[in-house]
C-alpha cells in the first residue's frame, strides 16, 4: 500500500492482517476454553472464545472507522495512486486468500469452524480483487476517486460482518437468552 498510495489496498491489507490475528487469538481461546475449571475459575474458561471474538471485533470496528475517515478525506482531496501496482498487489492478495481457502477445502465438510474459515477466505479472495479492479480503472482512466470508494465499500462490508460478531459475543458474555427462546414460554412449559 505504501508503494501504491492506495487506501483501498490498505483497508484490504488491514482486514487480512486482523483476520490472521483473529485466527491466532481464536486458536488460543479454543485451547484455553478446553481447560478445566479451577479454584478461581469455577465455571472454567468456556467464555474465552467469546471474549476473544469481542476484542477482535471491537478492534476491527475502531480501525475500520478510522480508515473510513481517511477515505472520506481522500474523496475530498484526491491523491495520486499507482494503478498498475494496485493490480499486482491485489492479485497477489487474492491468490493468498484463495490458497488458504483451498488448503481448508478438504476438511470444510467435516467441521463447521473449518467450513466457516473456508468460506470466509473465499470471500476475502473476492474482496481482495476489488482494489485490483480499482487499480485497473485508475491505470486506464486516471480516475483516482475509485480508490477511496472501493475502500469505503470494503469498510462497510467489514463493519456489517464485524457488528454481527460483536453482537453475538456480547450476548454470550452477558449470558443473554438465546434467540428464539421466550422466557415466558419456558416458565409456562416447566410449570405446566
Amino acid at each position: 500500500p505504501a508503494v501504491t498510495n492506495s487506501v483501498g489496498l490498505l483497508s484490504d491489507a488491514l482486514h487480512n492482517l486482523i483476520d490472521e490475528a483473529t485466527l491466532l487469538s481464536t486458536f488460543y481461546a479454543y485451547h484455553l476454553a478446553a481447560r478445566p475449571a479451577s479454584q478461581t475459575k469455577t465455571f472454567g474458561f468456556h467464555k474465552a472464545e467469546a471474549l476473544a471474538g469481542w476484542i477482535n471485533a471491537a478492534v476491527l470496528i475502531l480501525i475500520t472507522l478510522m480508515l473510513m475517515g481517511d477515505m472520506v478525506h481522500r474523496l475530498r482531496q484526491p491523491q495520486a495512486v499507482h494503478g498498475v501496482a494496485m493490480v499486482v498487489v491485489a492479485f497477489a492478495a487474492a491468490l493468498g486468500n484463495l490458497a488458504v481457502a483451498m488448503s481448508l477445502r478438504a476438511s470444510a465438510g467435516q467441521n463447521l469452524n473449518i467450513k466457516s474459515a473456508y468460506l470466509h477466505n473465499l470471500g476475502d479472495a473476492g474482496i481482495s480483487l476489488a482494489p485490483g479492479v480499482g487499480g485497473f480503472v485508475i491505470a486506464r482512466t486516471g480516475w483516482t476517486a475509485i480508490d477511496p470508494l472501493i475502500g469505503l465499500g470494503i469498510g462497510v462490508a467489514v463493519l456489517l460482518g464485524t457488528w454481527r460478531v460483536l453482537k453475538a459475543s456480547t450476548a454470550i458474555l452477558l449470558d443473554d437468552v438465546p434467540d428464539g427462546i421466550r422466557m415466558g414460554h419456558v416458565v409456562d412449559d416447566v410449570f405446566a
